[in-house]
């Protein structure tokens, strides 16, 4: 499903959307790196909702480079980190999970997991970390550990940490947040395949309803919201990314599509 070079884990989205739609050109090279753009770069955590899901894994992609690791002995990291607090008289347990000090933890963490490639255990240790923070700073903290990651990574390990969150209010607030950064240094169609991916092993009506939502929330300009409808919504349509989808779900989202065509008709009539 997803492939470790990101010119190929784009989704091909050209005939869904127009490029020149809220292009940065000094955004990316031809590497793709992941948010080096200085606007992201800047990014600066936020102090608002709470996040107070326990998150747990329950399901992860099969089909991806990246591995997961589903025979892993659990390890307890609390108890790992007390002792060592308790044998060295440190207090490293409560610094790494304290969100005032979440630009050091990105930055430290990110050093440590740049190279890894299991998706799982990545996203088993960020979600330790962030359990009961801020929503903006776990956002924050994916963003800065992901820098440079090819897009299928970053949406699989986003998509891992926020696994069994409710869709709303959190996954929501989670995405409101996220996109509207991505829509400030990501080409229109890099933000699309992103969700494409992230929500690629949710229902349909999931996946319809959270686009609602973030039209909505996010009031999209009428330029971006018809190429971000219909790139997502084709989008989820591939048989590459949702090979199961039944009958009745492609109807579903069809008859979605054509309720967006009705809606561009009508702003063009008027």
């Amino acid at each position: 499903m997803f492939h470790s070079n990101y010119q190929t884990d784009r989704l091909s989205m050209s005939s869904m959307t127009n490029s020149n739609h809220h292009t940065n050109n000094n955004h990316h090279n031809n590497n793709c790196s992941f948010l080096t753009n200085e606007n992201c770069a800047n990014w600066a955590p936020f102090e608002h909702v709470s996040c107070k899901n326990k998150i747990e894994p329950n399901n992860y992609y099969a089909d991806s480079p990246y591995n997961t690791t589903t025979e892993v002995n659990p390890l307890d990291i609390d108890e790992v980190l007390k002792s060592m607090d308790n044998t060295y008289s440190t207090k490293f347990c409560d610094n790494v999970h304290n969100e005032a000090n979440v630009e050091q933890i990105a930055a430290n963490l990110k050093r440590v997991i740049d190279d890894y490639t299991d998706v799982e255990r990545i996203s088993k240790g960020i979600r330790w970390i962030v359990s009961g923070w801020d929503m903006h700073n776990i956002a924050y903290l994916l963003v800065v550990v992901s820098r440079n990651w090819p897009l299928s990574k970053f949406s699989q390990v986003a998509s891992l940490v926020t696994n069994d969150w409710p869709l709303f209010p959190s996954t929501q607030q989670f995405l409101n947040i996220l996109l509207k950064q991505l829509l400030t240094c990501w080409k229109l169609e890099e933000v699309i395949s992103f969700l494409v991916f992230f929500t690629s092993t949710w229902s349909v009506n999931s996946s319809l309803e959270i686009l609602v939502r973030i039209q909505v929330d996010l009031k999209l300009p009428t330029d971006l919201y018809f190429p971000f409808s219909y790139g997502y919504l084709f989008g989820i349509q591939q048989q590459s990314i949702r090979p199961n989808l039944t009958t009745s779900e492609r109807g579903h989202i069809s008859q979605y599509i054509a309720g967006v065509q009705r809606l561009q008709i009508h702003i063009r009539s008027r």
